[in-house]
């Protein structure tokens, strides 16, 4: 097994990166982060908008929680550079003078560099979230199975199985069980803004318990080469976990084809399981 450069497949659906602000550099100038709590209500992050100096600000990321939901009050994230001669205590009395702004923090950055000091980081409503790339989880991943070999493909995979579990019990409490059956395909798009592949589901059958999945850019294989079987156990364990918390049964779920093997997309069938198909599922390959 080798990595190499694997560039995104011509066949991938919605590849629209969704970038998640952490850091910034910039070698001159400013750059500032600002956080601000707002009223919600219609037009009211417009306004804080309109308030900053227009010629001076090149706005780099911007952000609203949901959080207004529970407490009245949106919470906002503006990443900008900034040529203004505006201090960073003089930029906040200007945004502290919006109406519909409720609190204010401006943070400057050191010598050009600004690190994103917000915690807890969220999703959504599921709570609070872990970050990290995709390629250092799948090498500990591959760490892991290099240092326990099949016992370290099964670990692997049980780790994708509670994962999927966790993603069906959060849907299942927001959208509700019916929604998520009758709307699968759509519904499966959680798991693809959550990283883990661009995911399509192909011919499901929930009356039958049975679906295709194809994944283009599976993190667990992307880049990955030199396979001789189908490799991916913590995404195929997710696909399981999903489906057994959204049908309420164990599933089985095996890998038909695979981009480490170099097919063009990984390939997932999911089956209502009887106890030789749990058996196999959670061996390699």
């Amino acid at each position: 097994m080798t990595v190499s450069d694997h560039t995104p497949s011509p066949h991938s659906h919605r590849h629209t990166p969704k970038p998640i602000p952490v850091y910034f550099r910039r070698e001159k100038g400013r750059i500032v982060h600002i956080t601000l709590g707002l009223v919600h209500e219609p037009g009211s992050f417009r306004a804080a908008l309109e308030a900053l100096p227009e010629k001076a600000v090149n706005l780099l990321a911007v952000s609203i929680s949901n959080g207004a939901q529970r407490t009245g009050t949106a919470e906002g994230h503006i990443f900008a550079e900034i040529e203004s001669p505006m201090t960073p205590e003089e930029l906040e009395a200007a945004l502290r003078a919006v109406p519909s702004v409720r609190h204010i923090r401006v943070q400057s950055d050191v010598e050009g560099r600004i690190i994103d000091d917000s915690f807890p980081p969220r999703v959504s409503e599921a709570g609070r979230v872990l970050l990290f790339s995709a390629s250092s989880f799948r090498e500990a991943l591959t760490r892991m199975r290099t240092a326990m070999g099949s016992g370290g493909a099964v670990l692997v995979y049980d780790f994708g199985v509670y994962l999927g579990e966790q993603l069906a019990q959060e849907a299942v409490r927001f959208f509700g069980r019916d929604f998520l059956r009758g709307h699968i395909a759509y519904s499966m798009r959680m798991a693809s803004s959550m990283g883990w592949g661009n995911l399509e589901v192909l011919e499901p059958d929930m009356e039958k318990g049975t679906a295709t999945i194809r994944a283009h850019e599976n993190f667990e294989c992307y880049r990955m080469t030199g396979a001789a079987s189908p490799y991916s156990q913590a995404v195929r364990g997710m696909l399981a976990g999903f489906f057994s918390g959204l049908l309420g049964t164990p599933v089985s779920c095996q890998e038909t084809e695979c981009i480490a093997k170099g097919d063009e997309a990984c390939v997932f069938h999911i089956e209502r399981s009887t106890a030789a198909a749990e058996e196999a599922a959670v061996l390699p390959g």
